[in-house]
C-alpha cells in the first residue's frame, strides 16, 4: 500500500479540511440554510479536502521568532488578521476575545446531554449528533447553530494538540451566537497561530518526542505562505469557492524556506501598501522638454510657463471681482426698505 511507504512526519497538524468537508457532505440542505445567517457560513460552501503539510509547518515553527517568519538573514515576512480574514472568508472587524484566557467550567447547555455520557465530549460524537438530529422546531435550528458552531470553533478555528475531545471552554462560547457573530475571528485566529508557532518551535528543542502536534489552524497559515511566496505554492485546483482551498496537497521532504530571498516574498498590500504614485515636478518636466529632440522644447516649456502665469493672472483677477462690493439697483433698495418696514410693524 502507498501509505506504508509515506514517512511519519516530524510535525502533524491537528486539523485539515476534510473534517469540516465530510461534515458538511453529509448535512442535509435544509440544514445548511439554517447557517445562512451564521459569520461562517462560508465553510459551508467548502469541497476540495486539501491538506496541510507538517514539514512546511515544521519550517515555519523554526523560522518564527515570536512576531514574523526569518527565513535567513535577509528574508522576512510578517502575516496579519487582513490576510487571515481574506483567506477566512470574513470581515477583519469585531470584537477580541482570547482564547487562552477562557476557562474550562464544569456546567454545559443541557442540549449537550447526549454527549455528556462520557468524562468527556469527543469530536465524532459531535458531529454525528450534528448530522444525525432532528429539526422540527425553531428551539432545535437555534440547537443545531449552537453545535455547529462549537464544532468549527473547536475543530478548525482554535484547535487543541488533544484534537478528538472538544474543549469545555467553548461550550458557552458557542452557546451565545450572537457575540460569536460579533467577534473578529480572523484577529482571534491570528493570535492563536502564533501561539501555536512559539509552542511548537519550543517542543523541537525538546528531545525523546517522536511526532509533534501543531495546534494551530494550519490551512490558513499554509495559505497565506502560498499567497506570499509564489516559487513554493503548488499546484492551484481548477475550481475552488473559497481561497482556504484553492492549492493542491504537496507532500515534501524539505520545503528550503532558508533558501527565500527577499524577492521571493511578496509584500502585504495592507501591512506594507505600495506607494503612492506623486506627480512629476514641473521642474523635471520643463528640463525633459528643453533636452528634447527637434529644437521645439524650449519654446513649448516657453508656452507652458506662459499658460501657467496666465492662469494665476486669471485667478487672481476672479478673486478680486469676487470681493468687489457691489451696486444694489433702484428696485433691490426699494425691496429691502420695503422688507425693514414690515419687520418693524410685526415688532
Amino acid at each position: 500500500m502507498e501509505s506504508k511507504n509515506i514517512k511519519r512526519q516530524e510535525m502533524k497538524c491537528a486539523i485539515s479540511l476534510g473534517r469540516i468537508v465530510d461534515l458538511n457532505k453529509d448535512l442535509e440542505p435544509t440544514k445548511k440554510e439554517l447557517l445562512s445567517s451564521s459569520i461562517f457560513k462560508n465553510l459551508i460552501t467548502l469541497t476540495q479536502k486539501r491538506e496541510s503539510s507538517g514539514t512546511l509547518v515544521r519550517e515555519l515553527c523554526e523560522a518564527f521568532n515570536g512576531t514574523c517568519f526569518v527565513f535567513n538573514s535577509s528574508t522576512t515576512m510578517q502575516f496579519c488578521s487582513y490576510e487571515v480574514a481574506k483567506v477566512l472568508g470574513v470581515e477583519n472587524t469585531g470584537t477580541l476575545i482570547d482564547s487562552s484566557d477562557v476557562v474550562s467550567i464544569s456546567s454545559y447547555p443541557t442540549y449537550l446531554s447526549p454527549l455528556m455520557k462520557k468524562k468527556h465530549v469527543m469530536a465524532s460524537d459531535l458531529k454525528q449528533l450534528i448530522i444525525n438530529m432532528e429539526v422540527k422546531n425553531k428551539q432545535d435550528e437555534l440547537i443545531f447553530q449552537k453545535l455547529y458552531t462549537l464544532y468549527i470553533i473547536d475543530q478548525f478555528l482554535l484547535p487543541s494538540t488533544n484534537y478528538k475531545m472538544i474543549q469545555s471552554k467553548f461550550f458557552h462560547l458557542a452557546d451565545d451566537l450572537e457575540k460569536v457573530n460579533s467577534v473578529n475571528w480572523s484577529q482571534v485566529v491570528l493570535n492563536h497561530l502564533c501561539k501555536a508557532l512559539t509552542d511548537s518551535k519550543l517542543s523541537l528543542s525538546e528531545s525523546g518526542i517522536q511526532q509533534r502536534v501543531f495546534n494551530g489552524c494550519s490551512p490558513i497559515l499554509d495559505i497565506v505562505v502560498f499567497e506570499r511566496c509564489p516559487s513554493i505554492c503548488p499546484d492551484a485546483q481548477t475550481q475552488y469557492s473559497l481561497l482556504l482551498e484553492k492549492y493542491c496537497t504537496k507532500r515534501v521532504d524539505l520545503w528550503h524556506l532558508k533558501h527565500l530571498t527577499p524577492d521571493m516574498v511578496l509584500p502585504c498590500l495592507t501591512c506594507q501598501p505600495p506607494p503612492l504614485l506623486l506627480p512629476t515636478p514641473v521642474e523635471n518636466v520643463m528640463s525633459s522638454l528643453n533636452s528634447s529632440e527637434g529644437g521645439d522644447g524650449e519654446d513649448l516649456s516657453r508656452s507652458l510657463v506662459s499658460t501657467f502665469d496666465s492662469m494665476a493672472i486669471n485667478q487672481q483677477e476672479e478673486l478680486r471681482r469676487s470681493n468687489r462690493p457691489r451696486k444694489l439697483s433702484q428696485k433691490a433698495k426699494e425691496a429691502v426698505k420695503q422688507e425693514g418696514g414690515s419687520r418693524g410693524r410685526g415688532n
